[in-house]
């Protein structure tokens, strides 16, 4: 059986390793993105099981994102994390 693709899109380094590292344990394929939007639309040409958005690094960027699988039809599993204001 083949491991479910999940894509990250953040470029916080110390997050992705966290996620990437959290996600592999667990069996999972991780492909890593950030938020460029023209590597973001390459990689939404391959749809995955599973889309990790880190919501407050560039939350503009991430509302594009969250349009774009919409737009396409690419799925509803999308995990989107973000911190609460203090």
């Amino acid at each position: 059986m083949a491991k479910p693709n999940v894509v990250t899109v953040t470029t916080n380094r110390p997050v992705l390793r966290h996620v990437t590292r959290a996600l592999v344990s667990a069996g999972l394929r991780v492909r890593e993105c950030g938020f460029d939007r023209e590597t973001l639309s390459t990689e939404l040409e391959q749809a995955a099981d599973l889309y990790v958005i880190d919501g407050d690094e560039q939350f503009l960027a991430a509302d594009w994102l969250l349009r774009e699988i919409a737009r396409r039809d690419l799925g509803k599993k999308v995990i989107v994390f973000a911190a609460a204001d203090a």
